[in-house]
């Protein structure tokens, strides 16, 4: 057999995962560990410099101001029927925050952060064993949350999994 039909016989999309997405303590997760999910889609920010101009004669000059203007967001896809306690802990982190009765009024407590979480994005390929091998990609994001989280669109004649786009928001990338 060869590799695509080795591939195919795992099932479960093997051939289209290739994002590893780990959290700290996931706030409103009954279960406090550290966690591994796996993305269909990552969506990071494009890393962008703030300049200025100044009229040089009859010229325009541009030249960069040193300011790091990177949007401050990134967003994944999962799949929300493999990981629907975790759907769920996320629509009730983001509506926490900004809750109506309340919400979470402080950021911290004692130094740590009640609402903000380190994520890491890894690049790699899950083998049959379903251990997650890296390829090298790293991203990490320090003091995330989520600004949004999708709704998904449950259809029954579609074959397709259900999944769910979340919108994050960071303090910074390393």
């Amino acid at each position: 057999m060869g590799v695509i039909d080795t591939a195919y016989a795992q099932g479960d999309d093997a051939l289209s995962y290739e994002w590893n997405m780990s959290f700290g303590s996931i706030p409103y997760l009954d279960v406090a560990v550290n966690l591994n999910v796996r993305c269909t889609t990552v969506d990071l920010p494009t890393v962008t410099l703030g300049e200025y101009s100044y009229d040089y004669k009859s010229d325009t000059v541009v030249k960069p101001n040193g300011k790091n203007t990177t949007p401050k967001e990134f967003s994944t896809t999962f799949r929300i029927d493999k990981y629907w306690i975790v759907y769920n802990a996320f629509k009730t982190w983001c509506t926490s925050i900004v809750s109506p009765n309340g919400g979470v009024a402080i950021d911290s407590i004692n130094g740590n952060s009640v609402i903000r979480v380190p994520v890491i994005i890894t690049t790699g390929m899950f083998d049959s064993n379903e251990s997650f091998i890296p390829t090298g990609g790293l991203w990490s994001f320090t003091g995330c949350w989520p600004k949004s989280v999708g709704n998904p669109t449950l259809d029954t004649t579609s074959g397709d999994p259900a999944t769910t786009t979340i919108t994050w928001g960071y303090l910074k990338l390393r």
